[in-house]
C-alpha cells in the first residue's frame, strides 16, 4: 500500500508542470513564424506570455520597439524607391538621388529588422530555457516490478 501511494506521489509530482507554454520557432521565407500549442504568436503574444520573466520580457519590448522602428524605415524608404521608379516607368523625370537616399533609408530599416530578430530568438531562447529549468521535464524511465526481496520501484534519468 505504502509502495503505491508513493508512487502516485512521485508520478503526481513529475507530471504537476509541463512545457505547453514553450515557443516554437520555424524558419520561414522572408523570416521566422513563432507558435505555441500550434497557435502562431506575434511579438505581443510573446510579450504577454513572458510577463513573469522579467528579463526576457525587457529584452522582447527591445525587439518590439526595433521591429517598430524598422517597419518605419523601411516604409518610408521603399515608397521614396517605388515613388522614382514609378515616375521613371509612366514617363515622369525621377529623381534617382531621392531613389538612393531611398535605399540608404531601406537598409537602416534592414538593419533595425536584423537587431530585432537577433533580440526576439534571444527572449525566446532565454524564456524556454528558464521554462524548462523550473520544470521536471528531465527526461525518465518509471518501472515498477518484482525483484529477490518482493517489490521494486525503478527510476532511471
Amino acid at each position: 500500500m505504502f509502495l503505491t501511494l508513493f508512487g502516485l506521489a512521485i508520478s503526481i509530482a513529475v507530471f504537476s508542470q509541463n512545457l505547453s507554454d514553450t515557443i516554437e520557432i520555424t524558419r520561414v521565407f522572408g523570416g521566422y513564424r513563432y507558435e505555441s500549442n500550434g497557435n502562431v504568436l506575434s511579438l505581443n503574444d510573446m510579450f504577454v506570455m513572458m510577463k513573469k520573466d522579467d528579463e526576457a520580457r525587457r529584452l522582447m519590448d527591445k525587439a518590439i520597439s526595433a521591429s517598430g522602428i524598422s517597419k518605419i524605415f523601411s516604409f518610408a524608404g521603399g515608397f521614396m524607391i517605388g515613388w522614382q521608379v514609378g515616375a521613371a516607368l509612366f514617363g515622369g523625370k525621377p529623381s534617382w538621388t531621392l531613389a538612393g537616399i531611398g535605399c540608404g533609408v531601406s537598409i537602416i530599416g534592414l538593419q533595425f529588422g536584423v537587431s530585432a530578430n537577433k533580440k526576439t530568438l534571444k527572449a525566446i531562447d532565454m524564456y524556454n530555457t528558464r521554462l524548462k529549468g523550473l520544470s521536471y521535464q528531465t527526461p525518465y524511465d518509471l518501472k515498477l516490478g518484482l525483484c529477490a526481496n518482493g517489490m521494486a520501484l525503478k527510476m532511471t534519468f
